[in-house]
């Protein structure tokens, strides 16, 4: 607890970042991206401390490609051809696991951004992306979490044609820009 906070904290991002390369294979970002171009339906689902993340990364996926649900509540529709996408830090509760044993049981591919790959989690899913949270403070640092879905947002921009889409959309609300 000594010394300059904000040096401390800056150095705590900085290793953060630097980790989420040293932790994950550049094949597993791209293993992730290309299942979420060639998904039939992509579910984002992210609860709780990552509910932001999965809208977010949901809503920025959808300008790319259609059939993306950024989850907060309910997958009744999941089935096989499906990608599931889904960013969960420990303290891990019962309802992460039921969404993993019920995308599994459906026959989707299941991907997992987590910060502790030791958790039963872990075991449902086809690959893995590890997050560094370490923080200073009580709560978990969503730096990295942000390095990896923008990341991932790139990758997959590469890997799709979305800028009829993207005009679509422009047109669709240029009357409602200032």
């Amino acid at each position: 607890k000594d010394g300059n906070v904000t040096e401390q904290f800056i150095q705590k991002i900085q290793d953060n970042i630097s980790d989420v390369f040293s932790h994950n294979s550049l094949e597993d970002f791209e293993t992730i991206a290309n299942a979420m171009v060639k998904g039939k339906r992509r579910y984002v689902i992210g609860l709780r401390g990552c509910k932001g993340t999965a809208i977010g990364f949901g809503r920025l996926l959808s300008f790319m490609m259609p059939n993306v649900t950024a989850i907060i509540s309910l997958i009744q529709d999941l089935e096989e051809g499906d990608v599931v996408l889904m960013f969960v830090f420990s303290r891990f509760y019962k309802i992460d696991l039921e969404y993993l044993k019920f995308a599994k049981k459906n026959g989707a591919q299941i991907y997992l951004v987590i910060n502790d790959v030791a958790s039963i989690l872990s075991s449902y899913a086809d690959d893995i992306l590890i997050v560094p949270t370490d923080s200073m403070n009580f709560c978990h640092s969503t730096t990295a979490l942000n390095v990896i879905t923008e990341y991932l947002l790139t990758l997959i921009s590469r890997k799709c044609e979305f800028k009829e889409r993207i005009d679509t959309r422009d047109q669709i609300t240029e009357d409602q820009r200032l």
